[in-house]
């Protein structure tokens, strides 16, 4: 978005619902045994935040019509990658939040890139083994199975 779209939130911590933070606690063990960790981009979303944003882009490949509610906004969706034992973020085809055809999960990449389709494939091989489902167009985005069916979180987020 090349904006803070938080800042008036004051939000100093992902919120997701206690069922996606189980989700992503449960492969902890995995993770440390391949010296990895996770990068969260993006969490809880404040329903004014998904507006602005579906303002600046009304694309519903890669964002939900704040009218119909953004997983987001229900705490049950984060954004996020693999990352080293340093904490940096391990290369993927694209950056995160980058909206092209290059950014969805079966993107071929070159024959020199298939690292990247690698690092890709162990992010969504890690998220189906916590029971997180993806979206096609968006390596980063994971959700809890039925999220759609939660309820709207009021703002502030009363969610750990």
């Amino acid at each position: 978005m090349k904006k803070d779209m938080y800042a008036r939130f004051e939000l100093k911590k992902a919120y997701v619902i206690p069922a996606l933070r189980d989700a992503l606690f449960s492969i902890l063990p995995r993770l440390e045994k391949e010296n990895l960790g996770l990068l969260i981009y993006d969490a809880y979303r404040p329903q004014a935040v998904q507006v602005e944003m579906f303002a600046r882009v009304p694309d519903e490949n890669f964002l939900a019509n704040p009218a119909k509610g953004s997983n987001h906004t229900r705490g049950a969706a984060v954004d996020l990658t693999l990352a080293d034992a340093q904490g940096r973020a391990l290369p993927m085809p694209t950056e995160f939040d980058v909206f092209s055809p290059r950014s969805a999960h079966g993107f071929a990449v070159e024959p020199h890139e298939k690292y990247l389709a690698a690092n890709r494939e162990n992010l969504r091989e890690l998220m189906i083994l916590a029971g997180l489902e993806g979206v096609p167009s968006e390596w980063w985005h994971y959700q809890i199975k039925g999220a759609r069916s939660l309820p709207l979180l009021p703002d502030p987020p009363t969610v750990s």
